[in-house]
């Protein structure tokens, strides 16, 4: 019998504003907010979360890496080759804001299949840059006390630019707003009606 595990980017952020200016508690996200599903498959047979009496599967964890993908100032980069600038750098953790570790949770997609979601509602990056989230699962595993990683994939590209370039929250989209009726915590922006 063959395990295999499975991440899919079911939704990624595109943009976001700038944040975490201290004087004014700024706090802008990336939107729209990340969700990733992770499947487990048996004999390549997808395994449905409702089904699995072993709970080891919820014993896992999802971790995000900050990839810087653009040219950043020299002040910026902790590299002192001239080569780094045009390679993928991973960025320190502090230019996160909001919680960037989550665990899964079985909800319902829009498709009515149950699905294991990590859903990321309060991510922000605080500087302007094009980056790539790095989404790693890593396994609990309580016997031998290690974290084996499950599964790794990354987001396309996010732009984060300044309050002047922002060009403001963009509507939630239907999984945004499915997901929130299923109790997860995100920040829904619903179209705006103009008489």
């Amino acid at each position: 019998m063959s395990i295999s595990y499975v991440a899919t980017i079911k939704q990624e952020p595109k943009i976001g504003r700038m944040c975490g200016l201290p004087a004014k508690k700024d706090k802008r996200l990336l939107g729209p907010p990340l969700v990733l599903e992770l499947d487990k498959y048996v004999d390549k047979d997808r395994v449905n979360p409702n089904d699995i009496e072993d709970p080891h599967l919820y014993y896992c964890f999802l971790t995000l890496s900050l990839v810087s993908t653009a040219p950043r100032s020299s002040s910026t980069l902790s590299s002192k080759s001239s080569d780094s600038a045009s390679s993928p750098q991973h960025v320190h953790g502090n230019e996160f804001v909001g919680t960037p570790m989550t665990n899964g949770q079985v909800l319902k997609d829009l498709n009515g299949k149950s699905a294991l979601l990590f859903c990321f509602p309060d991510v922000g990056v605080k500087s302007p840059g094009i980056y790539r989230l790095r989404c790693d699962v890593f396994k609990v595993d309580t016997v031998l006390m290690e974290f084996p990683i499950l599964a790794s994939v990354s987001t396309g590209d996010i732009s984060v630019v300044s309050p002047k370039q922002y060009p403001g929250s963009m509507e939630s989209t239907d999984l945004t707003k499915y997901l929130y009726s299923q109790g997860v915590p995100f920040h829904i922006k619903r179209e705006t009606n103009h008489h």
